[in-house]
């Protein structure tokens, strides 16, 4: 076994447990009755990156060289989105009356949560991978996250998450030629 197959292990157990705590709530989430398209758009997100991440983190099978800094930033990612989808869902999500109210309520620890993962995933990128500066949507996606956090105006949530969204369907069209 591998160092990144040794490690790779803990992180699907995260990831795991992150996606099958979204899954269990999907029914509270899609009811009409209290139903937000805003949050959904969020759920839906933070569901996709992690997959994705889950899918991009084969890149990291040619590291040599593993040492327990590279360990953390690679560990950190899927801890801040079992984060994220914790705060998207809630701990008891039969208990939300209203995934509006409940999305306004905790929409600064969301997009601070996401913008860190972000961060933590272009940084763990240039210390394992190397390579340059990352593209500017990277950046452009923190920005976006670290406003969102700081205000409370929906339009900037919607923007910020429209953004994302689509960025993710460009990544994930990327990543639709398999492993490179």
């Amino acid at each position: 076994m591998t160092h990144f197959e040794f490690l790779s292990v803990a992180v699907s157990i995260i990831f795991a447990l992150s996606v099958g705590r979204q899954i269990s709530a999907l029914p509270f989430v899609v009811d009409p009755k209290r139903f937000d398209w805003l949050h959904f758009g969020y759920f839906v997100g933070i569901l996709a990156m992690q997959l994705q991440f889950w899918w991009r983190m084969w890149s990291l099978n040619g590291v040599e060289n593993w040492d327990f800094l590279g360990f953390l930033m690679m560990m950190a990612v899927p801890l801040l989105y079992y984060l994220a989808s914790h705060i998207i869902v809630s701990s008891k999500p039969s208990l939300i009356d209203s995934w509006r109210e409940y999305f306004q309520d905790k929409h600064r620890w969301l997009h601070g949560t996401i913008a860190l993962a972000w961060l933590m995933g272009m940084g763990m990128a240039l210390y394992l991978l190397g390579g340059g500066i990352p593209p500017a949507p990277f950046f452009v996606t923190i920005v976006l996250f670290v406003l969102s956090a700081a205000f409370h105006k929906r339009w900037l949530h919607a923007l910020t998450l429209a953004w994302w969204l689509l960025l993710l369907l460009l990544i994930g069209m990327q990543l639709q030629s398999g492993f490179n």
